[in-house]
């Protein structure tokens, strides 16, 4: 009971720093918010999580790009508080159920954000919020694919793999796109998301992985692309 007053009361006190305060306190407000919220968990204070939520939710419009980010921040850390698996690539199971349909639309129209940075962790959102084969977040990711920030590419392609279902040609020749790109990690996160949407035991796929495994200039994606061959094989499942 004490720890259930103690985290009201903490999220009681953060949405006053994050409606009275200036943008600084805001931003620290809502980073405090994502990780207080990930040490009290969901299981024993659901109702607590559900009002964390839609406090940083509440945040996403606000002038400040700092502030946008840090309000995306804490939803991911909230919402998937444990992002790898034990296998180091993976984001946890979301039970979306428990998740606002609200929250992804409200995400989804920070894609388009004037601040880089924000539309990367936008992306990162989109990638935990969105149901499997969500084709509204399909649509609204696919233009991020060209975007010309790096960082926005390669949060972009690896959404698209989160949020994809396998055997999606359409979506596959898409990201297959992006395996050629000039930057490495947005190369590494192509081949993991090419893997994750390609139909297992597509061979056209993995020839074209194995090729990326041999020729590519990074060792980085070259092993990426080893792991990615191993996931359409069927070798090396969770």
């Amino acid at each position: 009971m004490a720890a259930s007053i103690d985290a009201k009361e903490s999220l009681a006190a953060l949405q006053e720093k994050v409606t009275g305060g200036d943008w600084d306190a805001r931003r620290a407000a809502l980073e405090t918010l994502g990780r207080r919220s990930c040490d009290t968990g969901s299981d024993s204070q659901g109702d607590n999580l559900g009002s964390a939520v839609a406090l940083a939710v509440s945040c996403l419009g606000d002038m400040d790009c700092h502030v946008r980010r840090a309000a995306l921040t804490a939803i991911i850390r909230m919402v998937a508080p444990a992002p790898k698996t034990a296998r180091g690539d993976d984001v946890a199971p979301v039970e979306h159920k428990t998740i606002d349909s609200s929250y992804l639309e409200r995400v989804l129209l920070l894609l388009p954000d004037e601040d880089w940075g924000v539309r990367r962790i936008a992306l990162n959102a989109v990638a935990v919020l969105a149901e499997p084969g969500d084709a509204q977040a399909l649509e609204a990711l696919e233009p991020h694919l060209s975007d010309t920030d790096d960082d926005v590419r390669c949060a972009a392609v690896a959404a698209v793999g989160r949020v994809a279902q396998a055997g999606n040609a359409d979506i596959a020749t898409l990201v297959a796109g992006l395996l050629d790109d000039d930057d490495d990690d947005v190369r590494k996160a192509a081949v993991g998301s090419y893997a994750r949407v390609s139909q297992l035991g597509d061979d056209g796929a993995i020839m074209r992985l194995r090729d990326i495994a041999r020729r590519d200039d990074d060792p980085d994606v070259r092993s990426a692309a080893v792991s990615a061959m191993a996931r359409l094989t069927n070798r090396g499942q969770a």
